[in-house]
């Protein structure tokens, strides 16, 4: 092969590593975070990550779940707790019911101090990093908590803006363990509720989402709310 000839192809195959090297270097965070994707859309990437820094009493690394917005969001930790169960440590699990363009909605499961099982119902902004929670259920040792860990949230759903509807169902406890609530939040976190009725005139399960107009059952009527304006109709 004449010299000129080679020189050449080395030369080109110089440029082509530098220009795959180049385009390595542009890549965001965000495209370079890798794992098991658990987000259902193409625009996020929520990865399973370990921590860098606490463990586990097996010595294994607690875990976080990290989100950004593609292709250049930052990432973020939008869950990691460590919880405590029978004297050992637990890491709480995580489950991502919907995302609607960089808003997250996420249950997050575990153990706290004293023995008590956490279910916690928010919703995450990704590209702004901000965050409210929907519904905190709560029981230590086989009775509910109380105050705020009062409700469970069997059905919710959010919209890109932010803003999150949710039929709220009582845990057992006093007169009102039957009851649910129909309320919808801002995307500062603020409660608007809607309705209430007893859980067999008033099932969860009717509740559902159409753009910002959210409609459910109560008595066999069939009832809405622009969660825009948070207006019952």
């Amino acid at each position: 092969m004449p010299r000129t000839l080679l020189t050449a192809l080395c030369a080109l195959s110089l440029l082509a590593v530098s220009a795959i090297g180049a385009e390595a270097a542009k890549r965001s965070a965000c495209q370079r975070l890798s794992g098991n994707d658990r987000a259902p859309a193409r625009n996020v990437k929520l990865v399973k990550r370990p921590s860098s820094g606490r463990r586990l009493d097996d010595g294994a690394r607690a875990t976080r779940l990290v989100g950004c917005v593609l292709p250049r969001g930052r990432v973020r930790a939008i869950a990691y707790r460590q919880g405590v169960e029978n004297d050992l440590a637990q890491e709480f699990s995580f489950a991502v019911r919907q995302v609607a363009g960089a808003i997250v909605l996420l249950d997050q499961s575990g153990s706290e101090g004293g023995y008590q099982s956490v279910t916690t119902t928010s919703v995450w902004n990704l590209a702004g990093g901000r965050s409210y929670t929907v519904a905190r259920r709560c029981y230590g040792k086989d009775v509910p908590c109380g105050g705020d860990g009062a409700f469970s949230a069997p059905v919710a759903y959010v919209t890109s803006a932010g803003r999150a509807v949710a039929a709220l169902g009582r845990l057992p406890a006093g007169p009102q363990a039957s009851l649910v609530d129909i309320a919808s939040f801002a995307p500062d976190g603020t409660r608007s509720d809607l309705d209430v009725g007893h859980f067999s005139i008033l099932p969860s399960r009717s509740l559902a989402l159409n753009g910002d107009i959210a409609t459910w059952t109560n008595a066999g009527r069939q009832r809405s709310a622009d969660i825009g304006v948070s207006s019952a109709g």
